[in-house]
């Protein structure tokens, strides 16, 4: 399943580090001709915007837009990137650090 986010924070308002803004540009048969992914994005083109999880960029060109949505091809399997112990080390640290953030001063 395709989770598409509303923005790159959880319910708590931290940034959650595995999403990302998503500009695709398609073609009027739903093929994706270009896309970019950041944290923050500006475009001067016609094109499609979503906030994903690092999993969809990592299989851009399985997808294809169709009538604005964005969606796995038929046929296609979305596949699981493995994260390395690093990873997965540095994205709970920068969740922590998110955390401490939205905290209030003392």
């Amino acid at each position: 399943m395709i989770l598409i986010y509303k923005n790159l924070y959880d319910d708590d308002g931290n940034e959650v580090p595995s999403r990302k803004i998503l500009f695709v540009a398609a073609e009027d048969d739903g093929t994706i001709t270009s896309s970019t992914s950041s944290h923050s994005l500006a475009v001067n083109r016609t094109g499609f915007v979503y906030v994903v999880d690092e999993n969809v960029l990592n299989n851009i060109d399985k997808f294809e837009v169709i009538n604005g949505n964005l969606q796995l091809r038929k046929g296609e399997v979305l596949e699981e990137v493995v994260k390395t112990e690093k990873e997965l080390q540095r994205e709970a640290l920068l969740k922590q650090l998110a955390e401490l953030d939205s905290q209030p001063s003392e």
